[in-house]
């Protein structure tokens, strides 16, 4: 049944639609440029304004820090409340601010007549042209990267030597564009300051296509016409010589438009759209899963006001952030709390029967089953390890639900670590809703031993997956202190000890482990254990 919202809170932006225009979205805020100014806003309304030098087409924000881009300069906000600048002969059509000082940018060289992707001097040619370069960038972001410690200097001037700080992050940048007939994108993996073209591949002759990024992963959903593909993580990633484990994307069959046309298309995450249509006085909201084609949930929000465009939406902290234009044309940001469908097992049960375990095998192999709370619990029920083994490789299997699985049969653990993916805070949910304490120290004792398996094979890439479920596994607090036995702590302190030998970049694991440890030998406290989130992914 839809359910109607009705409370809901509204921010005139006070701007002139003649004079504004909508650029982008970031983790806090919708970006707008205002004549010669650029503005972030969020429910409270305009946050920050900038008056730049020139006029500028971009805003980015990096480890707290706000860069811009006009035509041919980079400008960094500094903290005396002035900008750093740096110039250059080619035209900037977009750019990145990277873990190192140095950031990516898109130029158009009109000299070598290039479509170019450039990281100080290293430069990788997209398009070579004969006449006048018409490409444009449609989307560029990180499609996979680890944590930011650095940032872009550009306070100083062209000529200036900055001294390049020794970044040994990995990460990976898609971008897509088009030309005056095709749109391409292509993958580049970056470590410092080097980069390498991973993937280039013609995506579409739709000009008009639309990419937009995940509410809560790092999946793109690219939105033709007619169809509609999703850019996913590849699981078996490959080696590169210069920079490993950088996942390649893997763009699925091309799925018909089975929702109406709409508004706003949204990914919740790599198998839930969102999308938004415009109604009179209200926005309707439907989600739906895409690998089956179902449609599983909707809500309607009213209105005191007609809606002519609705320009982007984020979610935080339980909260819809949604920048529109009235009928007026008057900007507005609309605000209202509401659970945002991460999975669909909660909201419909699609089988009253379920078929013969040879038919589900194959309707899992080839994703036409609807991932279900029922389904995992008939799997588990009836023994049917071999849907089991599958469905933990199915993309669109809920954390808690692969969580359920390997709590029911410890010998899935291998599948688990090698097919599941998610986040932290979806595994931290899961395991503790579904682990009790003696589960916890099974699991625990197998996760520690696979690290042992593993660093004997030399497969590090191996042991940081496995230590990332252990510190999903600890942050859930399923026991106190007080319930570790002195085995586990001698495990969790060797852990430890060869984490910092290997140097690993475990932060969070040891943050936990360490207070787990201090308090344990040096104080002899039995105080809850703290954790600090910081994704290992």
């Amino acid at each position: 049944m839809e359910s109607l919202v009705t409370e809901y809170d509204s921010i005139d932006l006070n701007l002139e639609s003649e004079d504004s225009t909508y650029l982008s979205q970031n983790d806090k805020y919708f970006c707008i440029k205002n004549k010669s100014q650029l503005l972030e806003a969020n429910e409270c309304g305009i946050v920050n304004s900038y008056s730049l030098p020139e006029q500028c087409e971009s805003i980015r924000r990096s480890n707290g820090e706000v860069h811009f881009s006009s035509r041919n300069k980079l400008f960094k906000l500094l903290q005396s409340e002035t900008f750093g600048e740096k110039k250059f002969r080619e035209r900037i059509l977009d750019f990145l601010p990277l873990h190192s000082k140095y950031p990516l940018l898109v130029l158009i060289c009109k000299k070598m007549k290039q479509l170019q992707l450039r990281v100080k001097k290293k430069v990788i040619v997209l398009e070579q042209y004969n006449d006048r370069c018409d490409s444009k960038v449609i989307y560029l972001d990180f499609f996979y990267e680890t944590n930011h410690n650095t940032s872009v200097d550009i306070s100083g001037s062209r000529s200036k030597n900055i001294e390049e700080m020794p970044v040994k992050n990995k990460s990976a940048v898609i971008c897509v564009y088009k030309t005056e007939s095709v749109v391409k994108y292509c993958l580049v993996g970056l470590e410092g300051n080097d980069m390498k073209l991973l993937k280039h591949d013609f995506l579409t002759e739709d000009i008009g296509v639309r990419v937009t990024k995940a509410l809560l992963s790092e999946d793109l959903l690219a939105i033709f016409n007619d169809c509609f593909l999703v850019l996913s993580k590849d699981k078996d990633s490959q080696d590169y010589p210069f920079s490993q484990n950088i996942p390649l994307p893997s763009l699925s069959k091309k799925y018909t438009l089975f929702f109406k046309k709409c508004e706003l298309v949204r990914l919740v995450n790599d198998y839930i759209v969102c999308t938004v249509s415009i109604l009179e006085n209200k926005l309707n909201f439907n989600f739906y899963e895409l690998y089956s084609e179902t449609h599983f949930h909707t809500f309607t929000l009213k209105l005191d006001y007609n809606v002519k465009h609705i320009h982007s939406m984020m979610y935080d902290d339980g909260m819809y952030k949604i920048l529109i234009q009235s009928e007026e044309l008057k900007f507005l940001v609309v605000s209202f709390y509401g659970e945002l469908p991460t999975e669909t097992i909660s909201y419909y049960d699609h089988y009253k029967t379920f078929p013969e375990p040879i038919e589900l095998e194959a309707l899992i192999d080839s994703s036409e089953v609807v991932i279900t709370n029922k389904l995992v619990d008939y799997i588990i029920n009836n023994n049917l390890r071999t849907c089991a083994k599958k469905i933990l490789k199915c993309i669109h299997l809920p954390e808690i639900g692969a969580v359920k699985l390997v709590k029911s049969d410890i010998s899935l653990l291998d599948d688990f670590l090698l097919y599941t993916t998610g986040s932290d805070n979806e595994f931290k949910r899961a395991f503790k809703s579904e682990i009790d304490g003696g589960t916890f120290k099974v699991m625990l004792s197998n996760l520690l031993d696979k690290i042992t398996e593993r660093e004997l094979e030399r497969e590090t890439k191996d042991v940081k997956k496995v230590i990332k479920i252990i510190n999903a596994l600890l942050d859930a607090k399923v026991m106190e202190q007080k319930d570790f036995d002195e085995e586990m702590i001698k495990r969790l302190q060797e852990l430890v000890d060869g984490c910092q030998k290997e140097h690993l970049d475990l932060q969070s694991l040891l943050s936990y482990t360490n207070t787990l440890l201090d308090n344990k030998f040096k104080y002899n406290t039995n105080q809850l254990i703290t954790t600090m989130d910081i994704s290992l992914d």
